[in-house]
């Protein structure tokens, strides 16, 4: 029997939806400012990337 490996990259299921990142980066906003909001700042309230 012959198996079918699953190749890598984006998974089936999204991690996280668009509300969440919308309430996050919202939330960002308002307790950092216009400057301490950064697409790594979001990530990592997400917890989407390594710390």
């Amino acid at each position: 029997m012959v198996r079918k490996r699953r190749s890598a990259g984006r998974p089936r299921k999204p991690v996280i939806d668009r509300e969440r990142i919308l309430g996050a980066g919202l939330a960002l906003l308002e307790a950092r400012g216009l400057e301490g909001t950064t697409m790594r700042a979001l990530a990592r309230r997400l917890r989407v990337v390594r710390e």
